[in-house]
């Protein structure tokens, strides 16, 4: 069961309890006109490129589900025109505040059972205990955030775009006045900024102001929203949005949107991002990184690596006949068959792109266990896996691709830090 039917089976129940009419879900072309119907979903400020240092975050606890409550955003209380309070931002239509929504009503009852759990989950010491209240709070979060997108879901029996649409409109409205607080009352940079998050640099000696700066919003804000401190970053190398990494006082390093966890990267090549993050969060050196860099290309080029740190693994999804597409994968798992070998479809398929004269690399793909070390292609490991897994967190601090793969001299890195 999807979130969003837990969403509908939830409302249906609640629904049913009260006595009410449960709405029927569209069809032909009522369906229709509603999969056209669009809405601006969240904020998010670019990042300031690079690294950075002394980096506190804040986010909005359960900021959708804290605006549908506070701002009692539901289909029966929508009001299109003479509006005079509670008026969403951009849109100029409002909600009713003289009576409690059907949906508002739900999820206040949700967010407050998630913090009651949460404070227990605070107080306790018991491990057992403490996973059984951390999944019973998750599965609360889940839902709670589910609201928003099954209220802009064309197939929702309480369908209503401009509930989904005032959410977002909100949301908005509230990430940009918090930024604009933090930059214009406490003058703070705010280097980046996701949705109901933004990320704030706070120097060591004024950490104070942080709290300060916390309280003060706290204070301004209307019905359950709430900004809470979500913790402070010793560095943080931001890429592009959605894609940063950051190291805490502790040392812990958090990656976002990189390729760590990708499966058709070969292990040298999730190895070399990650030490090089390593040096450029813990040492912040970009030189002592890129140079890192250039030694996996030589190891590479004069085969002094270990071969399984060159198989890629991709998964065969379903039997060799029904793929239409010539694929890396494919060709290899064609020939552990021709081999001899039993290939159905769930199979993980380890290959390595060998040398050849074959233009395209799919035809090069050998199976790993048939690949001798003097077989692979260095100069697709080189351009097809490293350069391509480091590239673009050496291009936020300003390093090029001949600079890492050369050894040829750009322009001054001084302006990057």
């Amino acid at each position: 069961m999807t979130t969003g039917q837990l969403v509908e089976w939830l409302l249906m129940r609640e629904s049913s309890l009260k006595g009410s009419i449960i709405p029927n879900r569209p069809h032909g072309s009522e369906y229709m006109a509603r999969a056209g119907e669009t809405y601006t979903g969240g904020y998010v400020k670019s990042p300031k490129r690079g690294l950075s240092e002394n980096i506190a975050i804040f986010d909005f606890r359960s900021l959708y589900p804290s605006v549908i409550v506070t701002h009692n955003i539901d289909l029966s209380t929508l009001k299109m025109e003479n509006c005079k309070e509670n008026i969403v931002p951009e849109f100029g239509y409002c909600f009713e505040t003289s009576s409690r929504g059907f949906i508002p009503e739900i999820l206040k009852d949700l967010v407050g059972k998630r913090n009651i759990l949460k404070k227990k989950l605070k107080e306790n010491n018991d491990p057992v205990e403490r996973l059984f209240l951390h999944v019973q709070q998750h599965a609360l979060k889940i839902l709670a955030n589910s609201f928003y997108g099954y209220m802009g879901y064309p197939r929702a029996r309480w369908y209503k775009r401009e509930c989904a649409q005032a959410v977002a409109s909100l949301a908005r409205m509230y990430i940009k006045k918090v930024m604009t607080i933090a930059e214009e009352d406490f003058s703070l940079e705010v280097i980046y900024g996701d949705t109901d998050s933004l990320f704030v640099i706070v120097p060591e000696n004024k950490r104070n102001v942080a709290i300060e700066f916390l309280e003060k919003v706290n204070a301004d804000l209307p019905g359950i929203i709430e900004l809470e401190y979500e913790g402070y970053y010793k560095r943080g190398l931001f890429v592009t949005k959605k894609r940063y990494a950051m190291i805490d006082e502790n040392g812990k390093i958090t990656v976002k949107g990189l390729e760590f966890v990708r499966r058709d990267w070969a292990a040298i090549a999730r190895k070399t991002q990650e030490k090089v993050l390593k040096i450029l969060l813990k040492d912040a050196n970009p030189e002592k990184a890129a140079k890192l860099v250039r030694e996996v290309i030589i190891n590479i080029k004069e085969r002094r690596v270990k071969l399984e740190d060159l198989i890629i693994y991709t998964q065969l999804t379903k039997s060799i006949k029904s793929y239409k597409n010539i694929e890396p994968h494919l060709i290899a798992a064609k020939r552990l068959k021709d081999g001899g070998e039993e290939v159905v479809p769930g199979m993980v398929i380890g290959y390595v792109i060998v040398k050849g004269t074959n233009k395209l690399i799919s035809m090069r793909a050998e199976p790993a266990a048939f690949v001798k070390l003097e077989n692979y292609d260095p100069d697709y490991y080189i351009d097809n896996q490293i350069l391509p897994a480091v590239l673009r967190i050496f291009e936020a601090i300003g390093y090029t691709r001949d600079y890492l793969r050369e050894g040829i001299e750009q322009r001054s890195l001084k302006g990057w830090f």
